[in-house]
């Protein structure tokens, strides 16, 4: 009788466990939206891409042919993208309308110029 009672004691922790493991889990991948834009020769691209307020972004930023600095002013986020690599921003839009995607090193005109738009629906 002790052993059976030991092992329904067993079974249900291990039963708990397992439920409560599953509230702490991140939301499905399928609910991110992710995107991936490429800075080179001083544009974006794509450079206009439209996002869902209110649902998780996974921003994959690549760099075509060197090193950018980019932001988005509005929601305070800025990133580094090495030569030949990639990073990722993480943000989650909450209104719409358009946010600014821009580069932050103004060593040319052409840095200057260029210019993404996020458009939040």
């Amino acid at each position: 009788m002790a052993r059976s009672l030991l092992a329904a004691l067993l079974a249900a922790t291990l039963t708990m466990a397992g439920g409560c493991a599953g509230l702490r889990r991140k939301p499905p991948a399928a609910l991110e939206q992710r995107v991936t834009i490429v800075a080179e020769r001083y544009q974006f691209i794509p450079s206009t891409v439209d996002l869902r307020a209110g649902q998780p972004v996974v921003l994959r930023l690549k760099s075509g042919d060197g090193a950018y600095g980019v932001a988005i002013p509005e929601l305070g986020l800025k990133a580094f993208i090495p030569k030949g690599r990639d990073t990722t921003l993480s943000f989650t839009p909450r209104r719409a309308g358009d946010l600014t995607l821009r580069c932050t090193a103004p060593a040319t005109q052409s840095c200057l110029n260029m210019r993404g738009t996020l458009r939040v629906r």
